[in-house]
This record gives structure tokens, sequence and C-alpha cells, in this order.
């Protein structure tokens, strides 16, 4: 079977007939159950998606999804990783982050595991609309968790250091979440900048969804995940399927809360996917209360101040 699909900027149409809002690259369906014919795709791999988005983008079809507009003053700290190669940020968007100091953002570590270096991405910030002004800043470091497994999608969490400092109005997000915070019931805000194309046009403005937690044991039943929804991961949507998490913006952030009492509690990560929206086929998240020892490490240079430490860092 081939291995799980990673939440990239380039679309799979959903095999059946449903009302589909595509939301942050989040599609929020209503309808549908999975079927013997509904199976894991290979993983996307989002920064290469972009380029040949690009590259093609006068073949790209129109197919024009909505979502649930989300202010920049509900998530000031959301950021988007960008190709720094492509100017128009419509196309140059593969994936998204969040900000957590002024020069730090958290993502997944399969939007920046593709042989990308730190000048290959620019991060944009302090805006809810691609064709608005933003800042948009060059990568430095990047720093990818050391026991990442792109397989299992195990500690699918990275860095990014900035070249300059993001300033106001964009803010960091203040809080982690805590452990006890991931727990069944708990509604999280995803969001992002969503394709309204199938081939990878997004939605000019931020968009969110709002889902809850699932316990992992409803996450690894034999007829969900069956046992690959990993400690350092939770999983959210609903049991019987509708508003779900498909094919969305990768390293996203899913917090608990808004705006300035929002803390930290995901990052977007992967799902099985080939049809969104289905029954017991929930969105995967990076756990980050779970991995906050990692992110706590500073990140400092060796005795000659050239490289970055530590292991994992470019």
């Amino acid at each position: 079977m081939a291995g799980p699909q990673q939440r990239g900027i380039k679309m799979t149409a959903c095999s059946y007939p449903a009302a589909r809002i595509i939301l942050m690259g989040v599609a929020l369906v209503f309808g549908g159950f999975a079927s013997a014919q509904d199976e894991d795709i290979p993983p996307l791999k989002p920064y290469q998606a972009a380029l040949d988005n690009y590259k093609n983008r006068e073949k790209l079809g129109r197919k024009i999804f909505q979502g649930i507009p989300a202010t920049f003053s509900d998530r000031p700290w959301q950021v988007g990783l960008m190709v720094h190669a492509i100017s128009d940020p419509m196309y140059a968007h593969y994936c998204g982050g969040v900000l957590i100091d002024s020069t730090t953002v958290l993502t997944s570590a399969h939007c920046v595991s593709e042989g990308q270096t730190a000048g290959d991405i620019d991060i944009l910030a302090a805006t809810d609309d691609l064709t608005a002004a933003g800042q948009r800043i060059g990568v430095s470091v990047i720093c990818i968790h050391e026991d990442y497994v792109p397989s299992t999608h195990a500690n699918d969490i990275a860095k990014l250091v900035l070249g300059g400092a993001i300033t106001s109005p964009a803010v960091p997000i203040k809080q982690l979440a805590s452990k006890a915070d991931i727990k069944k019931g708990s509604n999280v805000t995803v969001s992002g900048w969503g394709n309204i194309y199938d081939w990878g046009l997004k939605s000019e403005k931020l968009l969110k969804i709002v889902i809850p937690i699932q316990s992992q044991k409803l996450c690894n039943a034999k007829d969900a995940y069956g046992g690959r929804v990993l400690g350092d991961m939770f999983c959210a949507g609903k049991a019987e399927g509708g508003m779900d998490a498909c094919n969305g913006d990768s390293g996203g952030p899913a917090t608990l809360g808004d705006g300035a009492n929002a803390h930290l509690a995901g990052l977007v990560s992967w799902a099985r996917i080939k049809s969104c929206g289905l029954a017991k086929v929930y969105g995967v998240y990076t756990n980050v209360p779970v991995l906050s020892g990692w992110i706590d490490t500073p990140i400092v240079s060796d005795s000659k101040g050239q490289q970055p430490n530590p292991k994992g860092c470019k």
C-alpha cells in the first residue's frame, strides 16, 4: 500500500458527489463514506508542486471553491512559506507556518525536506490576503527534527530562522497548548490560504475551519488509521465524516482559540485521503506540546560560529 497523503497544495479531486468547500487548502466536505476503493495515495512534495504549478500556470483549470474567512486579527501569527524564486505570492505560496517569535517560524518537516536550502524559501507574514502588502522575508537556517521519519511522518516539525525580524502588526503566538489540552472534544481552529483551483492556485484570503479533536484510540481503530497515529500526533475531524481537513496547507497552525488568546496545539501534517470528509478518515496533526522540548532547544553556532546546531539544521 502506498504511503499516506501529506497536506500539500496540489489537489486530488474527490471521487464522490458532495458539496465541497476548500478551506486554506482545507476541504469542508458534507456527506460521503469510505469505500473499499479508498486507499492511501503517495505523499506529495509541496515545494516541487508549487514550481510545477507555476511552470504550467496557463493550463490551470478553473474550479472555484469557497471557505470561511479569517481576519488578520484572528490569526496575526499565521505565515505562508513561499518559493523564493517566484515573486507572485499566489503561485509562490506552498505551505503554512506559525510565528513563535519575531525571527522563528514553526512548520512541518515535509515542507522543507525536499532538498531546499534556506535561500530557496521566503516567509510571508502580516497579511490575511496574498494579493495585499505583507512582510516577505528570507530564511537563514532550516532546522528539521533530527528524528523526522518521512515514511511514518513521525516528528513532522521544523523550525525556520528568518533573515530578519517580523514586525508589527504581525505578532508571535504567545503560548503552546499543554499536553492535557490535546483531548477528545476540544476544538481546534486550522487556517491558511487554500486552493481555489484544482492545480494549485490558492484563495487570496486567509481561511479557517473549526473541528473537534478525536481520541488516539478512535484514530487508531482498524477502520480508521490502524495504529499509524503515533504519540507525537493527534487527529481531528468528525467520526461520521463531514467537515474535514483535506489536502490543506501543510505546516499551518491548529490552535485552541483565536487571536491573542490562542494556544498552538498542532501543525497540519498528513491524512489518508483519496476522498475527503469520509467517515473515520481524520486529518492528522503534529502534536506540538509533545515536541515542546525540541521547539525550546536554542539554535546556536559551533565553536567557529559557522554551523548551526542542533543536529538537523542547515
